[in-house]
């Protein structure tokens, strides 16, 4: 162990010290001399530097398939009921582009709010899928009351963030009037 790495892992190993205490430390540092465990130790950082890159492979892979998931799910909508496949592919644009939604909260406050039925929301990407599939099964009047009143929202919440000057922060301050656009 001769690069920098090692020695920075050998260093923030040494900091669990605090963590573990150093009778832990100690045992170890015995154990270690064992050949036998040595080998043990020694396979097992092996195997897991080994199997990071396979990990992260699958997480790239899982993400691509939930692309193509949503995809194949729009160009079947497409060719049943065009008009609905309009409704969603601008939802599904503006929801990527984070136009609408531009947080896992403000998803779950959605999701809460139309009373929607779709698991648990732990990523954008499987949101999205969750989302275009359950708004997939509505009418499409539905659907458009749903997404009309999300983009309404965004654009009145983005036309009331927007002034950040010296005089919208006094404003706000003095609760005065905003001043008018000239």
């Amino acid at each position: 162990m001769t690069n920098k790495n090692g020695y920075d892992l050998l260093i923030d190993l040494a900091k669990l010290l605090k963590k573990y205490g150093s009778d832990t430390f100690l045992s170890l540092a015995d154990k270690l001399s064992n050949q036998e465990i040595f080998s043990t130790i020694s396979n097992i950082l092996y195997t897991t530097a080994k199997n990071k890159p396979y990990v992260s492979a699958i997480k790239k892979k899982q993400k691509k398939t939930i692309g193509i998931q949503i995809q194949e799910l729009l160009e079947s909508t497409r060719n049943m009921e065009p008009d609905k496949f309009n409704l969603l592919s601008d939802f599904y644009n503006r929801f990527i582009s984070k136009t609408i939604f531009p947080s896992i909260k403000d998803i779950k406050a959605f999701v809460v709010n139309n009373k929607i039925q779709i698991p648990e929301i732990k990523s954008r990407d499987r949101a999205a899928l969750n989302l275009i599939e359950y708004l997939s099964k509505l009418p499409s009047d539905k659907i458009s009351i749903m997404t009309d009143i999300k983009v309404k929202l965004s654009t009145i919440n983005k036309k009331e963030d927007s002034d950040r000057s010296l005089q919208g922060w006094t404003d706000i301050i003095l609760k005065n009037k905003p001043r008018e656009k000239t």
